[in-house]
């Protein structure tokens, strides 16, 4: 929502986009505007070319969130 683009992808492809190792934790659902948003933490996402993201992504999720 407000830093970069993302997209939420089953555990199991990570390894299709190249990640090696690091987290991906959900630490709070809300609505913002009629809009479910998720975020997320990011831990030493690290990936084969050397990249590595850590912080936290707001990210507005089309789907139903229980």
């Amino acid at each position: 929502m407000n830093q970069f683009n993302a997209s939420l992808k089953p555990i199991e492809d990570w390894k299709q986009l190249g990640a090696t190792e690091g987290s991906i934790k959900l630490v709070n659902k809300k609505k913002v505007d009629d809009k479910d948003v998720l975020t997320f933490q990011i831990n030493n996402l690290t990936f084969e070319k050397g990249y590595t993201i850590n912080g936290i992504v707001d990210f507005e999720y089309e789907g139903t969130v229980y």
